[in-house]
């Protein structure tokens, strides 16, 4: 399963490496691009397409890389929590049942039957 995966990975790429180069090809005619007073070109349309595709990747990986240290500050987070829980959780177990002072609950309910009658 293994082989199949790399095999498809890399016809993969080998398509998408193939199309970039016949967009770029069949999008070659010069344009200029205007914002504002700033005036860019002219230089093939494929140039702009690309240089827009990496922008918009920098920016997702950007975007993608804060959610993901807001995700592991969170998580630290929980595990601090948990570990605090955890060690309460061990003092509670630890505690005796009742106090060695006071009767025990079975104790009580006799004393408590006995009264009664």
């Amino acid at each position: 399963m293994n082989t199949f995966r790399k095999i498809f990975m890399y016809a993969l790429i080998f398509i998408l490496v193939g199309a970039i180069f016949v967009f770029a090809a069949q999008n070659y005619q010069e344009i200029e691009i205007g914002f504002f007073h700033w005036r860019i070109g002219p230089h093939p349309f494929a140039l702009f397409m690309f240089v827009a595709f990496g922008l918009g990747m920098i920016l997702t990986g950007l975007f993608s890389t804060l959610g993901v240290i807001k995700l592991r500050a969170k998580l630290r987070k929980a595990r601090k929590n948990n570990q605090v829980l955890e060690r309460e959780i061990d003092a509670l177990r630890n505690q005796p049942l009742y106090d060695h002072s006071e009767t025990r609950p079975s104790e009580e309910s006799t004393i408590l039957d006995q009264e009664k009658k």
